[in-house]
């Protein structure tokens, strides 16, 4: 009987604790965290390209084209069920909280995107192409939503994706240590080597070196989002919300990743985002002095670009092959051709379709890409008034944080004005020069992120009665 009753005691013992322990775990397990919960598993897996085809459009040769098929994403289902348990916690607690979708900037343009979206799917040349791309939108404007709505911190939003850009630096130095991909093809890595057909590659000599693409699609994606990286880390050094030397062993680790891409885009970037930070907080130069330097220099690589004259600088400091110009130089002819044709766009999502009608040349399967500039792209799909409406509006809103600086004392609310002048005129340059901004899966979900953390730190998005960040 003795045993039996120490037996009953240790399972009613048991019990307790298993009972608290489950309590607990309710407690913990509310809609908002598991919202929370979701949205960053999300941005997590955006970094991988762990995917499924929906919906396949046009093959060139038997090549597969991602530009014309519909893709289904892991990161996917995350947000989609993120969305769901933050639906049902806006839901039970209507009374406190409602949803935004930003200040009056942000809602413009919103509104001006998904107009000039929407628009060119009457002038599309292939309208279901056009529908594909017009859900990649919407899942873009969630993303963005979710961060303007501050279920987490920015800090902690930051340093999220700090932490997924360094686990992109140490496989990429894998992968340029082996010369090849590293067997983690479950995760969405490419296959890449020196004898590979169309993998972006260093010619030295009769040496054929491969650049690192870490997870994603292209060395250039992996160069141009951790140059990014760059800048958040210093931002936290900056505003003091990360000891200065853990925050200096996250530059070097990112700064190396951005070396080994051999990415002159990400390259250039950093190099003028450090000019202008140093500008800013070293050497004491006057605000207007600023605001010139950075509308002159954007001014040039803009219309660099499009004249050809920054390729041949390029090329004169042998930073690009000839082939490699021709080929630019070829897009642009190209994109001037569509825009002169149809003036108010392809259509969201169909230059690869049209690009052939008004190519020079019989182009090769591999050539059936976006011109390397997004603001010449976004002409060609969604018209010539849509990429000046852009252009307008970032030139608009950098003339208006240079602004913003005179009006504001002390430095600690300086530097979200800093920190977002910089950021525009990085994506800027990084803009011109290549399209994955606006092609990439992963670079839009990143660049999502990116706007929200900007626009939250440049808005007091309280007074609205929006935040539930506690």
């Amino acid at each position: 009987m003795k045993k039996e009753a120490t037996m009953l005691s240790k399972l009613k013992k048991m019990w307790h604790k298993l009972y608290n322990s489950m309590y607990h775990l309710k407690k913990e397990l509310t809609t908002r965290r598991i919202a929370i919960f979701c949205f960053c598993l999300g941005i997590i897996l955006s970094f991988f390209q762990i995917n499924t085809v929906a919906l396949q459009g046009t093959q060139w040769s038997g090549q597969f084209s991602p530009y014309t098929t519909f893709q289904f994403y892991l990161s996917d289902i995350m947000f989609s069920i993120g969305i769901l348990f933050y639906g049902l916690y806006v839901t039970l607690n209507s009374k406190r909280i409602f949803f935004s979708i930003g200040n009056n900037h942000a809602r413009f343009a919103i509104a001006g995107i998904f107009f000039f979206a929407l628009l060119s799917y009457f002038f599309s040349i292939n309208e279901t192409i056009t529908f594909f791309w017009l859900i990649q939108l919407f899942k873009l404007l969630i993303v963005y939503l979710f961060v303007i709505n501050r279920l987490i911190s920015e800090k902690r939003l930051i340093i999220l994706i700090l932490s997924c850009l360094v686990f992109q630096v140490f496989l990429g130095l894998l992968q340029f240590i082996l010369q090849s991909s590293v067997g983690l093809s479950f995760l969405g890595e490419s296959n890449i080597g020196p004898e590979i057909l169309n993998v972006a590659k260093i010619d030295i000599g009769s040496l054929k070196v491969i650049r690192p693409y870490g997870t994603f699609t292209h060395a250039n994606i992996f160069g141009g989002l951790l140059s990014i990286g760059v800048l958040l880390a210093g931002y936290l050094r900056m505003q003091e919300l990360m000891p200065k030397k853990k925050a200096n062993i996250l530059i070097g680790i990112l700064s190396l990743g951005v070396l080994l891409s051999f990415s002159r885009a990400a390259w250039l970037a950093t190099i003028v985002s450090l000019i202008i930070f140093l500008a800013f907080r070293e050497f004491k130069i006057t605000y207007s002095k600023i605001r010139n330097f950075t509308f002159t220099f954007l001014t040039f690589i803009f219309i660099g670009y499009f004249t050809g004259i920054l390729n041949l600088i390029l090329v004169r400091l042998k930073l690009v092959g000839d082939t490699s110009l021709v080929e630019r130089i070829d897009q642009i002819k190209t994109s001037f051709s569509m825009l002169l044709a149809h003036p108010m766009g392809v259509g969201l999502g169909n230059y690869t379709n049209a690009v052939a009608d008004f190519s020079s040349k019989k182009l090769m399967p591999w050539e059936f890409e976006p011109v390397h500039n997004m603001f010449l792209l976004i002409g060609t799909e969604l018209g010539i008034l849509a990429a000046a409406s852009i252009i307008a509006g970032l030139t608009i809103g950098l003339l208006h944080l240079f602004k913003l600086l005179t009006k504001i004392e002390g430095k600690y609310k300086c530097f979200p004005i800093y920190f977002a002048i910089i950021l525009i005129t990085h994506i800027f340059i990084l803009a011109n020069l290549d399209h994955y901004f606006y092609t990439n899966y992963s670079a839009g979900i990143f660049l999502m992120v990116i706007l929200g953390v900007m626009t939250n730190y440049l808005a007091n998005l309280e007074e609205s009665g929006v935040s539930i960040e506690k």
